[in-house]
């Protein structure tokens, strides 16, 4: 599990899928794990778990080839999945081979003391009021 700190959203793409964040899984000179599942974790404080997931969504997209992105269901809920395949040869442990792990990307909110929540737009406020 890597996890980030997101507080804005320049920071999907520069801290969530950076070096390192998402592009851990895929370095094949010190892979953060050969398992077969990973996860990242998102905790965010400024803004609604849904708001972040459809932003970090939409860099996991622009970010990777459409064939390394699914979903995957968890209890019955639909959650992003980023496939990472690599050729690693870790010599000194003895490693090689071709490893897939599937990353779950899960998004987490915490409150801040003062809160750090934006006013909810108002189209996030009629899903809302709806729901």
């Amino acid at each position: 599990m890597e996890a980030k700190k997101l507080k804005a959203p320049h920071e999907v793409a520069a801290d969530y899928l950076g070096s390192e964040g998402l592009k851990r899984f895929d370095n094949v000179d010190a892979p953060y794990t050969l398992e077969r599942f990973g996860g990242m974790i998102a905790y965010v404080l400024d803004r609604d778990a849904a708001t972040w997931t459809e932003l970090i969504a939409e860099g996991l997209k622009a970010a990777l080839p459409a064939e390394c992105l699914k979903e995957t269901f968890l209890s019955g809920e639909a959650v992003m999945t980023s496939i990472h395949v690599r050729e690693v040869d870790l010599k000194l442990h003895g490693v090689k081979g071709r490893f897939r792990t599937d990353v779950i990307h899960l998004v987490f909110e915490f409150e801040a003391q003062p809160s750090l929540r934006l006013a909810p737009t108002p189209q996030r406020r009629k899903v809302r009021e709806g729901s």
